[in-house]
């Protein structure tokens, strides 16, 4: 049986240990899984980022273009119909230099312009800078549609260059919405590469974005830039919570479940190890009654007893007390399998608390001081020393556990054992407290002498008993709605047992 409950305990235990090494891994897996994904939401955010700014910047130049073009003192836009291509044809021109000119037309544009003054010349101005703007801006080139505007947007493009203080707000803006709220700084370089990652030596800086170009060619900070991160463990955190707190809570149930599981295999290993001491020990206790009351009915057979009334009574009597001391073991083992039960029914009923103690205080010789509490329960009347004092509860389980308390103090006092009961009634209560001088009880023993099986180490030995009174009673007072305390100075200096009945 020990080896079994052995090969139990280990293979819980390496089960249990299995399965926290399976989630760790599982979670090592996730983490990573869940940095790569990073990884990729940062770059994809600062592409976005980039395009953004770039997109700003080309939006500044476009305004700048309109507003130039519209400037007469600069150039002049006119329109002339062309029978080739059956629709209108505009020229920009240098109002300074008409050759300097560029001509163009769109789809969307089909009417004359009647002079500097016409509204209409707006409308012809935005679409040629916006024609500016995608078919060269936005491929990165400057194209000299006439010198002198290709000059004045190459010089635009230059005094616009690529702007921190744009893409910080952009960048920080585009990892929100992907639910990255990690610090970052950005790293600028003249030679790199926009598909390889380069390493910053910095392993304050795990994470580094893909390089974007800034299109600056000859000024600061660098014709290349990146995102640096951190750990990002708030962003990790924040992915993994969900994962962490179900781990932890299978761990947590699986080591109580292990736990408990001990803990009860535990307890059957002491109640096994109490019924077998106690079974050996009554067998031998049956065997001396048993063999006396055979031999007093045996003589009284065989040696014609019955003519001798003398020794006849003297027979009976002795067979009457080993019955009686049989009768004694019969209750100890009832007492055992009632005071293991904690499923049991109560009945209530009145019963007259005072007459039952003065019942005890009889029986055990000590002296009883009844209700001496002036306050009355519930502001109910207080009845006179002596007289009845009801409460409702099982009677006989409330005599079993009082029962109980005195005899233990009786065990376990020395030879002229001193005992008090004191009864009050307080806040509500029926407070009963058995006082003796007994062997006292250490401090870091009295939380535990409730408890099933417990005895404490220093009475083992001199007491014989099961340690299943103290519990009988603790579950008793409970089920009636009370509750149980000890008092006790230390070894040699007597102990105060505690039980409260609501009234």
């Amino acid at each position: 049986m020990a080896v079994k409950t052995r090969l139990l305990l280990w293979g819980c235990v390496l089960t249990v240990a299995g399965v926290i090494a399976l989630q760790f891994a599982w979670l090592a897996d996730y983490y990573a899984a869940a940095g790569r994904q990073f990884r990729q939401e940062i770059n994809l955010a600062f592409e976005d980022a980039v395009k953004k700014e770039f997109m700003l910047r080309c939006d500044t130049i476009e305004e700048t273009v309109f507003n130039r073009v519209m400037d007469t003192s600069f150039f002049r836009i006119t329109a002339r119909w062309s029978a080739h291509f059956g629709r209108y044809i505009y020229r920009v021109s240098n109002s300074r230099d008409p050759h300097d000119l560029a001509e163009f037309s769109h789809d969307q544009l089909d009417f004359p312009i009647a002079g500097p003054d016409d509204a209409r010349r707006a409308l012809v101005a935005r679409r040629f800078a916006r024609t500016l703007r995608e078919e060269d801006l936005e491929r990165h080139i400057v194209f000299f549609r006439t010198q002198s505007l290709g000059n004045y947007v190459e010089a635009r493009t230059r005094s616009l260059p690529f702007d921190t203080a744009r893409l910080r707000p952009l960048y920080a803006a585009y990892l929100a919405e992907r639910g990255i709220r990690e610090p970052f700084r950005l790293q600028y370089s003249d030679l790199d590469s926009t598909f390889n990652q380069v390493r910053t030596g910095d392993r304050r800086y795990p994470y580094i974005s893909k390089a974007y170009p800034t299109y600056i060619y000859d000024q600061s900070p660098g014709q290349y830039v990146r995102a640096l991160f951190g750990p990002p463990r708030a962003y990790l955190f924040g992915k993994m919570i969900g994962l962490l707190a179900g781990s932890l809570l299978l761990s947590v149930l699986t080591a109580l479940s292990l736990a408990y599981l001990l803990r009860t295999l535990s307890r059957e290993k002491k109640l096994s190890a109490v019924k077998n001491d106690f079974i050996n020990h009554l067998g031998h206790e049956f065997k001396t009654p048993l063999s006396t009351i055979s031999g007093a009915l045996e003589a009284l057979e065989e040696f014609d007893a019955l003519g001798d009334p003398a020794r006849s009574l003297r027979y009976i009597r002795m067979a009457r007390a080993e019955t009686e001391r049989l009768s004694g073991m019969v209750s100890t083992v009832l007492d055992l399998a009632l005071y293991e039960r904690s499923d049991f029914a109560l009945t209530p009923a009145a019963v007259d608390v005072s007459a039952l103690l003065r019942s005890f205080a009889e029986r055990y010789g000590v002296h009883a001081e009844l209700p001496v509490d002036a306050t009355s329960p519930a502001g109910a009347p207080q009845p006179p020393a002596g007289a009845p004092l009801f409460l409702r509860a099982d009677e006989w389980h409330l005599t079993r556990a009082l029962d109980n308390l005195l005899d233990n103090a009786v065990k376990y006092s020395p030879a002229a054992p001193d005992i008090t009961i004191h009864c009050s009634a307080n806040g509500g209560f029926l407070v009963i407290a058995v006082t003796d001088n007994g062997y006292g009880i250490p401090a870091s023993e009295q939380p535990l002498i409730w408890d099933k099986f417990y005895r404490a180490p220093a009475t083992r030995a001199t007491v014989k008993g099961q340690g299943l009174g103290l519990s009988y009673v603790r579950t008793v007072v409970e089920k009636h709605g009370g509750w149980v305390a000890v008092a006790s100075d230390g070894e040699g200096k007597g102990s105060t047992f505690t039980v409260a009945f609501p009234l």
